[in-house]
C-alpha cells in the first residue's frame, strides 16, 4: 500500500503508533519467561508441541490424535483378497492362447465324429419328410379339432374311414361356395352398379356412374 501512495504515515519510523502492533517481540520474551519459571527452555516447549512416535507404525500429533500406517503384511492380505474375489456371474474365465489352440486343434482333428452326428440328425423322425398318408393325417386331425363340439359328437359313431370322407367332402364344398361367392362379387363390381345401387356400395374408390 505503501507503494501505491495510500498511505501517508510511516509505519517503521520510531515514534510511529502502529509500529507497536507489529512488534512480536515482547510476546517471544514473556513466552520464554514462562518457561523459564517453570523450567522448560523453548526448545522443550517446541518439541513437545511436535508430534512423537508410539511404535514404529503409530505417530501422536499435537493434537492428541493417532495416526498409523498399514503394515506390510496386511497390505500384502488386502492385495490376495483384491485379486482372488469371487468372479461375478456374467464373467467367464479367460483362457490361454495355448489352451485356445489345443482345443481349437482339437475340434479340427474330429471331423469324422461331426459327420456321423450330423447322419444321425438327419436320419431322426423329426427331420424325415412327411409322407402323403402323414400329411392327410395331420389335416384331418386339424380339421376334426377345429370343428364344433357339436360336429364331433355327430361323426363319433362313425369309422374312422367314413369321418374322413364326410371331413373332405364338406371341405370342398366349403372351398366350392367360397370361389363362387368370389366370382359373383367380381361380377357385381364390374357391372359398374348401375342397377344395385340401393343395395350394394363398392369396397373402395370407384367411378361415379353416368
Amino acid at each position: 500500500m505503501m507503494g501505491k501512495n495510500h498511505c501517508r504515515f510511516d509505519i517503521a519510523g520510531e515514534g510511529s503508533e502502529f509500529a507497536d502492533f507489529y512488534d512480536f517481540s515482547e510476546a517471544e520474551d514473556d513466552d520464554g519467561e514462562d518457561n523459564a519459571g517453570d523450567g522448560v527452555t523453548v526448545s522443550e516447549s517446541t518439541a513437545m508441541k511436535q508430534a512423537t512416535w508410539i511404535d514404529d507404525n503409530s505417530l501422536r500429533l499435537p493434537s492428541g490424535k493417532i495416526i498409523s500406517s498399514r503394515p506390510d503384511s496386511l497390505a500384502g492380505l488386502s492385495r490376495q483378497k483384491k485379486d482372488h474375489r469371487p468372479m461375478e456371474p456374467n464373467q467367464q474365465p479367460t483362457q490361454n492362447l495355448g489352451d485356445a489352440s489345443g482345443i481349437d486343434g482339437q475340434q479340427q482333428q474330429q471331423p469324422p465324429d461331426t459327420a456321423t452326428s450330423l447322419a444321425e440328425c438327419s436320419d431322426s423322425p423329426r427331420t424325415k419328410a412327411l409322407t402323403k398318408s402323414e400329411k392327410r393325417e395331420t389335416a384331418f386331425r386339424t380339421q376334426l379339432a377345429n370343428m364344433r363340439v357339436g360336429d364331433r359328437q355327430a361323426l363319433a359313431h362313425l369309422p374312422l374311414p367314413q369321418q374322413r370322407s364326410v371331413i373332405a367332402t364338406s371341405l370342398k364344398q366349403l372351398k366350392k361356395a367360397r370361389q363362387l361367392e368370389r366370382r359373383h362379387q367380381i361380377s357385381t363390381e364390374r357391372s359398374g352398379n348401375k342397377t344395385l345401387m340401393k343395395h350394394y356400395v363398392a369396397d373402395g374408390p370407384a367411378r361415379p356412374n353416368g
